[in-house]
């Protein structure tokens, strides 16, 4: 786990922008998750007031629809839709170097594991959450020097993050680091189902939701620490 003071450091001098993505299908869920109704507002407004405190900008990736007001909508660019399309398309409109990303439908990321992730950054082009064995780059901080790579990346049809993560500095946090600030891994559940949607507005727990689908291991530029 880094430490405390590393950690402190991020939480004090990080100028980083939110980026949350909020352009999926939810074919599961039949409707855009982004306008759930859950307790105190819709998803995409508990995400935001989560988080947002943290961070110099907030920008909703891909979603036109009921975002908060002080959050700015940036529209995917044209191609087909991916994880890796709405990364860029953020990234190319925020204002700061260093941007913490979250999909929209993960609504359990507490702030410390953000800043966790935010100060694992530093000397790198992505920092990325381990559990059980895979990345969680839905839940990690990307540099715009990743900018390039993301760019030559769709330019060849590659949609794939972990593809990416082959040319790019990568520093990934162990999940006994990861544990320290979640000790359940909460995190990385996400919202598919009204099922899943009615256990947490029921009874606030996050059981009856299911953990992304995790990417497999790509093996990155080494970087130092």
């Amino acid at each position: 786990m880094l430490p405390s003071s590393t950690m402190e450091h991020a939480r004090r001098h990080a100028a980083a922008s939110l980026i949350v993505l909020a352009g999926g299908t939810s074919r599961r869920m039949g409707r855009p998750k982004q306008l759930l109704p859950v307790p105190g507002g819709t998803l995409i407004e508990h995400v935001c007031r989560s988080l947002a405190p943290d961070f110099r900008e907030t920008l909703v990736v891909g979603g036109d629809e009921g975002n908060p007001d002080r959050a700015r909508a940036v529209p995917d660019l044209p191609g087909p839709r991916s994880p890796l399309l709405g990364i860029y398309s953020g990234l190319l409109s925020c204002r700061t170097d260093l941007a913490f990303v979250l999909a929209c439908d993960m609504p359990f990321v507490p702030r410390e594991l953000a800043q966790l992730v935010l100060a694992a950054a530093h000397g790198a082009d992505v920092a990325v959450p381990m559990a059980r064995g895979h990345h969680e780059p839905l839940c990690a901080a990307y540099r715009r020097t990743a900018l390039p790579a993301m760019e030559r990346a769709l330019a060849r049809g590659t949609l794939k993050l972990t593809e990416l993560f082959d040319v790019l500095r990568v520093r990934r946090i162990p999940e006994c680091g990861v544990r320290g600030v979640d000790p359940t891994l909460h995190a990385f559940v996400n919202l598919n189902t009204s099922q899943d949607l009615a256990q947490w507005t029921r009874d606030g727990t996050a059981c009856g939701a299911t953990l992304r689908r995790p990417l497999p291991l790509a093996q990155g530029r080494p970087v130092r620490t």
